[in-house]
């Protein structure tokens, strides 16, 4: 429905989805290689960036530690403090020395190309140029020293102040404090970097035509180099002294950032570009400026690439669907020609087919097909006319069966309806016999169930009895129980007052001792001081007294209580004895009781069993009655079976012979029907 009727427009169609996929494809590819190319060339370039703040970070590193090394030679400060003091002879001689091991210092080192040492109103130490006083004055108020004192150290990318002494060319310049012996600033150290080491890893870096790299120093100065001129004729060197990248919006959020690298897409004076930058612990920044277009020129490639191999695949494809769908559809038109000759009634058609592929074999097998309908209609012709005269015998031989089976079946039927009011009568008598079999089985199972309820019951006398008798012994045990527990709470009773008379006994002790505690007390008072030791033992002694009195009264009360309950407690196990008594008597009651159920209950068991004797004979007797009708219906019942079967299979045959005679009639009617249609063809 998509793509047409046609085998043409459907190969077509298949193709065209091939073709899409195939699009589909290179599209797919297009983009997963863009996207990989876009991924390394952004970890390849932010690797570069890496490595290049590397080398300027230990580059700059190396000029700060040796900076320190000459800051912290007291030597320079200790001059300053002792010129205009002493011989000089000397002096010049020291000053001499002091500016020879600077120059020995910048000579040694090939990052170093000039360093400066100014002190406000001193002579200055320089390794190149000539300064004086009135130039170390100049410098102490510039805004370079105004910098250092700020901060305690500086990058510059220019010193105006000492470029307008000496034309000396320099990459960058660092400057600190100059330290005294009490580490106190005397001065100002300025340093320049050597322009190569600063300017060679910039122009190193071929990052592509219209790139820029740049060095951006703490102070807003800007050192870069461009590969494609900003302005028509314009040099490299030209802008190395402008700003290029600082000052721009994405340079100050790359600035204001919390991240120290990043890769982004910015819009410079309207062209797309890749930012790249890294910062670096001392406050200089190192930046890549990379058109959009560098990275895209692969991207472009690939993409020409595939839609050249996109558009020559599908143009084979379309042609190649072209020209087979055109053979394919002259073939079928071939073999639609010599089939719809066929279909008419010329066997004596002959397909041709010059190919050798599976329209050929289906030409061939199509050629074969229409020579065997030709012998199979030859055959047919000869046969018509044997099958007419042999269903004309048949259908004449099939009337008469059906005459003869009619009256079969009528004899069959009259037999059947004699057996079916049989079997009908036999089965009324087993249902009445089955119902009396219920009502049997029902009172049969009723005393059963009052035997079982008998025999439950005598078990349950029996267990009763067993539990009185043991309710009788464990009442007559706690009957001797209770009596000792009486006996044991009037001798609890006798121990009681003993203890009374003890505590008694207790009292009068302490009463006698606090007499005895009283009068030594007295007798201390008068022995003076020398009774004073003997009154507190006095003292003490009657106060234990007082507590052996008042612990002897707790005592006494603790006693009466114990009494008190003693009582009641004799008391309650008298009246406990009693019940105990009368629970006795209750219990022989309950023997005597159960002994006469036991008996009445055995009795029953007795006229029961005699009753599911007699029930279990007519059961037996009721069982054989229903076997013998169960065998009388069994007999009618197949009887009645085999005499439906009979009259089945003589209707059947019946109903079988009226068919036949029906397809005999058919049969010549079609016998007559093919000769004629045989007759259309042309053999």
């Amino acid at each position: 429905m998509i793509f047409g009727r046609s085998i043409r427009a459907r190969l077509i169609g298949s193709f065209g989805i091939s073709i899409v996929l195939i699009l589909t494809l290179g599209i797919v590819s297009y983009q997963t290689a863009s996207s990989a190319i876009k991924s390394n060339y952004k970890d390849s370039t932010l690797d570069t960036l890496s490595r290049t703040a590397d080398y300027y970070d230990l580059l700059f590193s190396i000029v700060e530690k040796t900076a320190l090394e000459v800051a912290i030679d007291t030597s320079y400060s200790e001059y300053f403090y002792s010129e205009g003091v002493g011989e000089a002879t000397t002096l010049i001689m020291t000053y001499k020395t002091l500016k020879q091991k600077l120059s020995d210092k910048a000579v040694a080192s090939d990052i170093i190309s000039n360093i400066y040492i100014f002190a406000n109103d001193k002579t200055p130490f320089y390794t190149v140029g000539s300064f004086d006083k009135e130039d170390a004055t100049a410098f102490a108020s510039g805004s370079e020293a105004a910098a250092i004192t700020a901060n305690k150290t500086a990058w510059f990318a220019k010193h105006p102040t000492i470029d307008a002494v000496t034309s000396q060319e320099y990459g960058v310049a660092y400057g600190r404090s100059l330290l005294g012996s009490s580490n106190a600033s005397t001065g100002y150290l300025v340093v320049d970097v050597d322009y190569d080491e600063i300017h060679s890893p910039l122009n190193d870096l071929q990052l592509g035509n219209g790139s820029t790299v740049s060095l951006i120093t703490p102070d807003g100065g800007e050192l870069f180099t461009t590969w494609l001129s900003l302005e028509e004729n314009a040099t490299e060197s030209s802008y190395e002294t402008s700003t290029f990248i600082s000052g721009t919006d994405f340079y100050n959020n790359a600035l204001g950032s919390e991240l120290n690298e990043d890769f982004i897409t910015v819009d410079y004076n309207g062209v797309n570009y890749f930012f790249a930058y890294e910062k670096l612990d001392n406050g200089f920044m190192v930046t890549f400026l990379i058109p959009q277009s560098i990275a895209t020129e692969k991207m472009a490639t690939i993409f020409l690439v595939t839609a050249v191999i996109l558009i020559a695949s599908i143009v084979i494809a379309l042609m190649v669907a072209y020209f087979i769908s055109r053979g394919i559809t002259l073939s079928i038109k071939k073999l639609m020609y010599g089939l719809e000759k066929a279909a008419q009634g010329d066997l004596t058609v002959q397909i041709q087919m010059n190919r050798k592929d599976e329209f050929q074999k289906l030409t061939v097998a199509t050629n074969d097909m229409i020579s065997n309908v030709k012998a199979l209609i030859e055959k047919s012709s000869a046969i018509s006319n044997k099958v007419n005269d042999s269903a004309n015998q048949v259908s004449t031989n099939a009337a008469l069966l059906i005459e003869s089976s009619r009256e079969i079946t009528s004899s069959v039927h009259e037999i059947e309806e004699g057996l079916l009011q049989q079997a009908e009568d036999t089965q009324s008598c087993m249902t009445q016999m089955d119902s009396l079999a219920d009502k049997i089985t029902v009172v049969l199972e009723n005393s059963e169930n009052i035997s079982s309820v008998s025999n439950n019951t005598t078990e349950a006398v029996n267990n009763g009895l067993i539990m009185i008798n043991d309710l009788s012994e464990k009442a007559t045990d706690t009957e001797v129980i209770t009596e000792s527990i009486i006996k044991s709470i009037n001798e609890l009773e006798t121990a009681t007052n003993s203890i009374s008379s003890i505590v008694t006994l207790i009292n009068e002790i302490a009463g006698q001792t606090n007499l005895l505690a009283l009068n030594a007390s007295i007798e201390a008072a008068r022995a003076g001081d020398a009774g004073r030791g003997f009154a507190v033992v006095a003292e003490e002694i009657r106060k234990l007294a007082e507590q052996s009195s008042q612990s002897a009264n707790n005592i006494q009360s603790y006693v009466i209580e114990i009494a008190a309950k003693t009582g009641k407690t004799v008391e309650y196990a008298k009246n406990s004895r009693n019940i105990v008594t009368s629970q006795l008597d209750s219990i022989e009651n309950a023997v005597a009781m159960f002994d006469t159920i036991k008996q009445q209950v055995t009795t029953l068991t007795v006229n029961l069993d005699n009753i599911i004797s007699g029930i279990q004979d007519i059961e037996k007797a009721k069982n054989d009655t229903v076997d013998s009708i169960q065998s009388i219906t069994a007999v009618s019942e197949m009887t009645a079976a085999s005499s439906e079967e009979v009259l089945a299979t003589v209707t059947t045959q019946l109903n079988s012979l009226e068919q036949f005679k029906e397809q005999a009639d058919g049969l010549t009617a079609d016998s007559n029907s093919m000769a004629e249609s045989i007759s259309k063809f042309t053999i």
